[in-house]
């Protein structure tokens, strides 16, 4: 299977959320090797040591941080909750990822552009127990970079990946940890646009919506 936003706009909501971990997973640890030099393809638990200028957190650090992240739902014209899924704890998957998360959920929207042809577009937002500063020192290690913008949620952050067609990311503070909107297939301006749809919710109102639970 190709990855997410390789083989065209509009197909994020198509790939199942098993393939596109097991894909970030591989993206992590090739961006993670090229970082630091090595030409083997072969997959490794080490992380790369952090160069004089990068950041001094650790993975574990983020990972076992006191931080707490509430349930959001994304409420847009157009958009449609396909999953919503809270990890279990230790959940195998969630530990791959470069800042551990708690919920994640996918939304997917369909434009007709004309022709017959149909667009189907895809957000996925997650919820991260870790700070907006861990969140981006995590990251930096996997050789993304950031830079300020402002939105309905206040100050947060625009991320680029250092692989040319990586996905667009927009995150922010919500409660104690951050709120991540990333997307194949819209720009980091109309990912700050959806900022301001989305909306905390408790326990009942995330399940209510179809979000699962464990």
């Amino acid at each position: 299977m190709q990855p997410p936003g390789r083989c065209g706009r509009g197909r994020l909501a198509g790939v199942s959320e098993g393939g596109r971990r097991a894909w970030v997973a591989g993206l992590v640890v090739g961006l993670s090797l090229a970082g630091a030099g090595c030409a083997s393809g072969s997959k490794t638990a080490d992380a790369p040591a952090p160069s004089p200028t990068s950041v001094t957190t650790d993975r574990s650090d983020v990972a076992t941080s006191d931080a707490s992240v509430p349930y959001a739902l994304l409420e847009a014209d157009g958009w449609t909750l396909q999953d919503a899924v809270d990890w279990p704890p230790g959940n195998i998957l969630a530990g791959v990822e470069p800042v551990p998360s708690d919920w994640w959920s996918e939304y997917q929207r369909l434009e007709y552009p004309g022709g017959g042809v149909t667009v189907s577009q895809g957000v996925k937002v997650t919820g991260f127990a870790a700070g907006l500063d861990a969140y981006r020192q995590a990251m930096e290690r996997v050789l993304f970079t950031f830079r300020t913008v402002e939105t309905a949620s206040g100050e947060g952050l625009v991320a680029t990946s250092a692989d040319p067609v990586g996905p667009a990311i927009v995150a922010v503070p919500l409660g104690g940890g951050t709120l991540e909107l990333l997307s194949y297939d819209l720009t980091t301006d109309e990912l700050v646009a959806l900022v301001a749809r989305t909306r905390t919710v408790d326990l009942d109102a995330w399940r209510a919506a179809g979000g699962k639970v464990g």
